[in-house]
Parts: C-alpha cells; sequence; structure tokens
C-alpha cells in the first residue's frame, strides 16, 4: 500500500525531479525549491516527510479522479472542454504487468490515479502533513504512553491498569483520527508498538511477582493459621476486627492437664517427648473442635479450652461436658494403644477442671504481638478445679453451675462423688462434682 511519493529520484547524472515534481512544476510554470522538509511551487508551500517524501492521501477509490479511455480521446467522445484548464495523466502499461496498488478505499487502484493523486496535493496544497516535527510527537507519544503503561501495569492493580491502558491506547488513536481529519498524519503503529513490547513484559513480570508474593503470602498464611485455632483463624481473616474491644459472654471453660508428663518426659527423652506432647495436642484440639470448642492456649502438658467465644452458642454448656468426658477416654485409649506409654499405667492420665460462668474474650499483648484468650473469675475458677481434682484423685471436677447450664438436673448418676470445694482467692465455695473412671458422658 502506497503512503508517499519520492519527489527526488538518484540518476546517473545526480538527483533530479520526480515525475510528480515535474509536472508540478510545469503546471504552475515555476521550479520547485527544495529545503529541509518542504518543497516551495510557486506561492505554495507543501511540507514533506522524511527523504523529501510526500505523504499521500487518496480522494477515494477507483475512477475518483476523473478518467477517460484512449479510444475515447482518439474518437473525439470526450469533449474537449472536459480537459481544460487540467492537469492530464496519460498512463499505459503493458497488459499483465499489474500496475496496480492497494489503497485504504480500493484494492487496485491503478498507478496513474495515485501520480495524480500525488500531483494534485502539490498543486492544491490538500495533502497530509507528516514531517520531523511530526514524526518527532509520534516519538514524544510513543515514550509517554509506554511510560505510563509501565508504571500503571507495575503500581495499579492489574484489571484497572489494563483498562487505562487501553482508555490511553484508545485516547490517541480518537486523537490521531480528528488529527487525520485535519490534515495532520499522527502515526497509530508506532506508540502502539512503543507501548506494547513495554507493556507486556512488565505485565508479565508483575504476573510473575504477584504470583509468587501470593505463594508467598499464602505460605504465611498457612504457617500463621497454625499459630491460631482453625476456627479463630477463619474469623479473623473475615473480621480482621473481632475483639478489637473486649467483650464479656457466658462461656464455658476447661482445663486439660496431662499428669505425671514430667516423670515420662525424663524417662523418654526430649525428641520422643516433643513426639508425645504433639500427639496430645492433636488428640486435644480434634476433639475440641469436634465439639464446636476453641483452644485458646496450649501450656507444655496442658491445655485451655473454651466454648462459644466466637459466638453465642445455646449448646456451649452441653458441648464443654461432653469434650471433657470424650477427652478422658480419648486419652486413656491413647495411653493405652502407645507401646511406650502403655506401662506408666496411673502414672500418666489427663485430668480436667471445668466450669461456666461470664468471662471477658479480649486480645492480650503488645500492638505487635497478640494473642486471643479469656480472662476473668470463670477462668480462675476453671484453672483452681485442677487442684481440687488432684486432691480428690478424679480425672474430672465440674462446677454445678456448668452442669446446671447443661441442662444436667440429677448430675448423681453421671458422677462419683459430690462435694463442696473452697477455691482460692474467692470467698465463697462452690459445688463441684468429680468423675474418677474414663467414661464418656451422654
Amino acid at each position: 500500500m502506497p503512503r508517499h511519493l519520492p519527489l527526488v529520484a538518484r540518476t546517473d547524472e545526480g538527483v533530479a525531479a520526480a515525475f510528480v515534481l515535474r509536472t508540478a512544476a510545469l503546471a504552475v510554470r515555476s521550479d520547485p525549491v527544495l529545503s529541509e522538509g518542504q518543497v516551495r511551487i510557486g506561492s505554495a508551500v507543501v511540507r514533506l516527510d522524511l527523504g523529501y517524501h510526500l505523504p499521500l492521501r487518496p480522494y477515494g477509490p477507483r475512477r475518483t479522479i476523473q478518467t477517460v479511455s484512449a479510444a475515447a480521446l482518439l474518437d473525439g467522445t470526450v469533449p474537449v472542454a472536459a480537459l481544460t484548464d487540467r492537469i492530464v495523466v496519460i498512463g499505459a502499461t503493458a497488459l499483465g504487468g499489474s500496475d496496480t496498488f492497494a489503497t485504504a478505499f480500493d484494492p487496485v487502484m491503478p498507478g496513474v490515479e495515485l501520480l495524480a493523486t500525488g500531483i494534485a496535493h502539490l498543486t492544491t496544497g490538500d495533502g497530509l502533513v507528516r514531517d520531523a516535527r511530526v514524526r518527532r510527537l509520534d516519538g514524544v507519544a510513543s515514550v509517554v504512553l509506554a511510560g505510563a503503561a509501565v508504571l500503571l501495569i507495575a503500581l495499579a492493580p492489574p484489571l484497572p491498569a489494563a483498562i487505562l491502558v487501553l482508555l490511553l491506547l484508545a485516547a490517541w488513536f480518537a486523537l490521531g483520527i480528528v488529527a487525520f481529519s485535519q490534515g495532520i498524519w499522527l502515526s497509530a503503529a508506532l506508540p502502539l508498538a512503543a507501548a506494547g513490547l513495554p507493556t507486556l513484559l512488565c505485565a508479565v513480570a508483575r504476573q510473575t511477582l504477584d504470583r509468587r508474593q501470593g505463594l508467598r503470602l499464602a505460605r504465611s498464611e498457612q504457617a500463621l493459621r497454625r499459630l491460631q485455632p482453625a476456627a479463630l483463624a477463619e474469623r479473623l481473616a473475615w473480621d480482621p476486627t473481632y475483639l478489637a474491644a473486649p467483650l464479656t459472654r457466658e462461656i464455658p471453660v476447661l482445663f486439660i492437664d496431662l499428669t505425671g508428663f514430667t516423670g515420662q518426659s525424663e524417662r523418654l527423652g526430649p525428641v520422643r517427648t516433643r513426639a508425645l506432647l504433639k500427639t496430645f495436642h492433636d488428640l486435644v484440639d480434634e476433639t475440641a473442635s469436634s465439639h464446636k470448642g476453641l483452644v485458646v492456649n496450649f501450656m507444655g502438658d496442658g491445655a485451655m479450652v473454651v466454648f462459644g467465644a466466637l459466638d453465642p452458642d445455646p449448646a456451649q454448656a452441653e458441648n464443654a461436658v461432653r469434650a471433657a468426658g470424650d477427652l478422658i477416654v480419648r486419652t486413656r485409649d491413647w495411653i493405652a494403644r502407645d507401646p511406650e506409654l502403655a506401662g506408666a499405667g496411673r502414672a500418666l492420665d489427663v485430668r480436667i477442671g471445668a466450669h461456666s460462668g461470664p468471662a471477658i474474650l479480649s486480645r492480650l499483648g503488645s500492638d505487635t504481638n497478640q494473642q486471643v484468650t479469656a480472662t476473668g473469675d470463670t477462668v480462675n475458677v476453671a484453672s483452681r478445679l485442677l487442684a481440687v481434682a488432684s486432691e480428690a484423685k478424679a480425672r474430672l471436677a465440674v462446677s454445678a453451675d456448668l452442669l446446671t447450664a447443661a441442662g444436667i438436673v440429677e448430675p448423681g448418676g453421671l458422677f462419683d462423688e459430690r462435694r463442696t470445694a473452697s477455691i482460692r482467692g474467692r470467698s465463697q465455695p462452690i459445688e463441684v462434682w468429680l468423675r474418677r473412671e474414663p467414661a464418656p458422658l451422654p
């Protein structure tokens, strides 16, 4: 597709004016004057592209420029008036020579019509302007668009960045259409090519970095989730403000202790002891979770479990009582199955203290190191009930308050002993039910 016509040609004798320039000069009866970036023919000044090339702007498809056949001219069919005061270009081509060119209007425009188009541009000055200044503007636009696209891809979120880049390119294309209607030829391909490759490379790099960062964040989140109970980690993921302010709620609290652990750890050594603790912690966490409990803290060979901490649950007290019974049964079964622990007998066992009442749920710690936990009198009582169970040589010590909250009105059939226990730090004793055998509670 021809876009330019050369105005000068190099010959054996030197540089000569091309056909269109010579014809235009003859038409206006004035020698052309070529200078850098332009040609003067008579009083008209036409701006040129690099290398003294005339930008070509076809007026339309074939025969937009009036054409007549040689036969019609010779037999007098064409009146002389049709040729008066016109530049007439006579074109001839060998048969099969394919002297045609594709344009934006027509795929087979004859070469003579393109030459006539160039002559018309020079004589009327209605051609396109594409000179060094326009090309510099193209270059500046290419740099600006490429830089803006790269910055957007690098700094903005992917989807908005892609939309903004497309809008920038569309704005340049729109400007090019407006400029073309005013006879100025701005390049669409150069800015697109200049912005396309850097944008693509930056997008690929951004995608790669985002993917790597996403993997790192996923690994970090997975590691951090292991530092919190699964249910609590899930709650903090969609509600980061959970317990930003402390709240008071009626909840059951269980304290669990693996008795005889110190002697066993001395006998087993550090590696086996760590494996022992991990198995025990897994057992506690799995049992508590199955009863909608939340392990808020592991304390060496012990643990603290709360129920209804995330959201109030009408069955939280009943779940706590059942979890305590299951923990005793499952711990005894685990000890019996382990060859190294089976001989430990009564020396290694589990003990649980459980109580229900108002507790303060909050985040404790510094601004950069916080832990979700429960505090208050209910927590202290549940902790002290471990000592009550130890003194009574029982596996489970449950306050009457928890059994009442669980709807157990006749505890005598489920527990071995009822006693009134004094709790250190409390002025009033509390009613406690004890259980010694590891049978699951209904």
